[in-house]
Formats: C-alpha cells, sequence, structure tokens
C-alpha cells in the first residue's frame, strides 16, 4: 500500500484505485463478507476534488486607526478552499496555536473570549522539535491538523480564522 505505484492514493486516481482492489482480494481471501453495495467492499461517496478559491474575489485587508493594508492572495497569504464564503469585519485575536486539548490541560483559549471576532492561530503545534512534548514528543498529533483547528474555531464562534505558519514552516 506504499509503493511508489499506488501514488499517494489521492482521490479518482489510478493507485486508489489498485489499493482498493488489493484490500478487497485480501477480504475476499480471507472469507470476509462484503457490506458494502450489492454486497461488495465499496461504499462509493462524494469527495469534492475540484474546489477551488478564486483569487479575484479572494481579499484579506486589515485596517487600523486610518491605515490600511491590502495583503495579494497568492503572495502574501493563500485562503483555503474550507469554511465558508463571508465576510468578518471584527477585532482580531490571537490565540496562539488555537489549540484545545483538555485531555493534556491545555488550552488557548482559555480566559479569552473569541465570540464573533477574527481568530489568528499558528500551524502545527508548540514545542513539535522536542521529543519530550506533552504533545507527543516530534510526533504530529491531531491538534496540529488544520481541520482540527478549523473545528475549534467553530466551537468558539469566531467570525473568521487566520492561521499563520509556524517557525519550522517558514
Amino acid at each position: 500500500l506504499a509503493s511508489d505505484e499506488l501514488e499517494g492514493r489521492g482521490p479518482q486516481t489510478k493507485g486508489l484505485e489498485l489499493a482498493a482492489k488489493h484490500i478487497e482480494d485480501v477480504f475476499v481471501k480471507a472469507g470476509l463478507v462484503g457490506g458494502g453495495d450489492n454486497g461488495t467492499f465499496r461504499k462509493p461517496f462524494e469527495i469534492p476534488v475540484d474546489t477551488q478559491v478564486s483569487e479575484k474575489d479572494t481579499r484579506l485587508v486589515f485596517k487600523t486607526k486610518g491605515e490600511k493594508i491590502e495583503l495579494t492572495t497568492g503572495e502574501d497569504f493563500q485562503a483555503l478552499a474550507a469554511g465558508g464564503n463571508g465576510k468578518a469585519n471584527a477585532e482580531v485575536v490571537f490565540v496562539g496555536y488555537g489549540i484545545n486539548a483538555p485531555k493534556l490541560n491545555y488550552s488557548d483559549y482559555e480566559g479569552i473570549d473569541v465570540e464573533g471576532k477574527i481568530v489568528v492561530v499558528i500551524r502545527r503545534e508548540p514545542q513539535q522539535d522536542d521529543e519530550s512534548s506533552v504533545f507527543d514528543g516530534k510526533r504530529t498529533t491531531q491538534h496540529s491538523f488544520i481541520r482540527t483547528k478549523l473545528d475549534a474555531v467553530k466551537k468558539a464562534k469566531a467570525a473568521a480564522i487566520i492561521m499563520v505558519n509556524d517557525p519550522y514552516s517558514t
């Protein structure tokens, strides 16, 4: 499953189809019965692969005390094809890495009201180059995933999110 022939197994690729066929063959050989459509091992679902961010319609402008800074899409920032469309005109609040991890007794949101505000978070997670990090040492955890950060911002009822690269990504 990790061979070059399988191309990383992205949606709608030959590699994904080869991997699926291999797994099906192993299941059949093991005597398993498929629970997918018509007794197969497959359950098709849609994955949008053509979502595009319209650069001409995407803007990021900071306004403060009479000063206006307009950033250029693709040069100064990159919009993600996640979340929703819209405008946000609100106070900007920095919340570190934007992680809420109760099991680790760690929350960047503790004591900070972000409801209706634009939240700025650092990508990834703190101590990512430290083997003794509470975030499972140097291994990447779900706390660094963009989706996890987006979910936390949504749960905190923020108006928008701006992610900045961490020191190891710049």
